[in-house]
């Protein structure tokens, strides 16, 4: 008998899209590699700013919600936004390594 489980797909996403998904959460900011600049954030969360341009900024914060850091980055700078089993996979248009964002 042939398994008929169903296989989790890789899909595209839009910048929107992820701060929708993480919404009032705190998140994990993981480097996919480690050359380059490389992101990590253990207890995070994601903003949007929307003018002429958008951005997208990922804010580390402490164990009172204080921020201790943030990265602006313009949606420009975006190549893509990979969502996989509950995981996104933010790939920068520039010789950057992509990040794992997860909850």
């Amino acid at each position: 008998m042939m398994n008929t489980t169903e296989a989790t797909e890789t899909r595209e996403v839009t910048v929107k899209e992820l701060v929708a998904a993480f919404k009032g959460k705190y998140i994990n900011v993981s480097p996919m590699d480690h050359y380059g600049i490389s992101i990590n954030m253990q207890k995070a969360t994601l903003e949007l700013e929307e003018d002429d341009c958008s951005e997208l900024y990922l804010v580390s914060r402490d164990e009172e919600n204080r921020v201790t850091a943030s990265i602006c980055i313009d949606e420009d700078s975006i190549e893509n936004i990979e969502k996989y089993d509950g995981t996104y996979t933010l790939n920068f248009a520039f010789c950057m390594t992509s990040v794992d964002i997860s909850e």
